[in-house]
């Protein structure tokens, strides 16, 4: 048995909820009870006096697709972000009520990195909403928020990321993920953020598998397919959006069209440049030897010399890939455990999560 363990999870895109009869093609996340289960069994039983920290590495919540006022806003606000986390804290009542119950057992935390669909947690009043949620006002060790780096670091050169720093897209400064502008403090959002707020969120309405299919540029293909009419204007809205955020530009995005073009190339020609670069952060760092990051959806484990790993922690959402090496559609309740024993490196894995056994599953809308 550890003496300390660290349970890494991500990208449970959390929206509003559904409603019996009312289907939310913005929803993703429906293993609300299986994810109450997973805490009880680590912090009771042979867990129960276990140091446990929780680490959500990033887009817990999935605050781009949470419309206000029937639209998707790019600017964000303090008060647009309270409305939007109030929703989805209605919509999961099982969730934060299992969070409240794991931090105020023993030896029991939780540490909130934010990712970029979830980046309306930097509002310090976003913070505060969500400790008064699980009960930790007056305690926020219980429930602490990581906003001063992309990096969580544990001992023995584990390091806990979301990952979406090493895409161009979804980059966005550390320093100044809010910014002061006339109409009060505002989410600098990053190019790939108001992608899905202004063209990928308002037509899921119509395709709701858009956002959990990779590669995208294979995604596109296929609905040139099956799907003609949908995908043609989904590229037409793509492409004006791409044309009047780089030559019209609104907001303060430095590199310019080099950085279009760099964009442009990141997901046409790669699909996607995260597992290359995080694995070249890992392989040059002398004080990393353990890197785990989510963001992807694509859960792995890689094994380098020095003994070096890095993990990706997948999603607890429905996830379809159509690259050929990893064809299918599946929904693995994937997370890292990290365990630390007196006199031993810390130990790094990816794991599965089963749960108990149920005769039947409800199918959601």
């Amino acid at each position: 048995m550890a003496n300390r363990l660290h349970l890494v999870i991500s990208d449970f895109h959390l929206s509003t909820g559904v409603r019996p009869g009312r289907p939310n093609p913005y929803e993703e996340f429906y293993s609300d009870h299986r994810f109450k289960e997973f805490l009880e069994y680590y912090s009771t039983g042979e867990y129960a006096d276990t140091e446990v920290e929780l680490i959500i590495a990033g887009d817990f919540l999935d605050l781009l697709k949470v419309p206000y006022k029937g639209k998707f806003v790019e600017q964000v606000t303090q008060a647009i972000a309270l409305d939007k986390v109030r929703r989805c804290l209605r919509g999961h009542p099982v969730v934060f009520d299992a969070l409240k119950a794991f931090i105020h057992l023993p030896k029991k935390r939780v540490t909130y990195i934010p990712g970029n669909h979830d980046q309306d947690v930097f509002f310090p009043k976003v913070q505060q909403l969500l400790l008064s949620r699980v009960g930790a006002l007056d305690e926020p060790e219980l429930f602490r928020f990581v906003t001063d780096d992309f990096y969580y670091r544990l001992p023995g050169g584990v390091v806990i990321t979301h990952g979406h720093q090493f895409e161009v897209m979804n980059y966005f400064d550390i320093n100044r993920p809010l910014v002061e502008t006339k109409d009060g403090l505002m989410t600098n959002y990053p190019f790939g953020s108001r992608l899905v707020t202004s063209v990928i969120a308002p037509f899921k309405r119509e395709e709701p598998l858009i956002g959990v299919v990779t590669p995208m540029p294979l995604f596109i293909l296929y609905g040139l397919l099956f799907r003609i009419s949908m995908t043609v204007r989904l590229m037409g809205a793509m492409l004006k959006f791409f044309i009047l955020y780089w030559l019209l530009p609104k907001h303060e995005e430095p590199g310019g069209i080099m950085k279009a073009l760099q964009i442009l190339y990141e997901q046409a020609v790669t699909f996607s440049n995260l597992e290359r670069q995080a694995t070249r952060v890992l392989r040059q760092a002398d004080d990393i030897r353990v890197l785990i990051a989510g963001h992807s959806h694509a859960f792995k484990v890689r094994r380098f010399v020095r003994k070096k790993i890095y993990i990706n922690t997948g999603t607890w959402t429905k996830f379809v890939n159509l690259d050929i090496s990893d064809l299918g559609t599946r929904t693995y309740l994937t997370y890292a455990a990290v365990e630390y024993q007196p006199g031993k490196q810390p130990l790094a894995r990816l794991m599965r999560w089963r749960g108990k056994m149920h005769m039947f599953d409800e199918i959601p809308n």
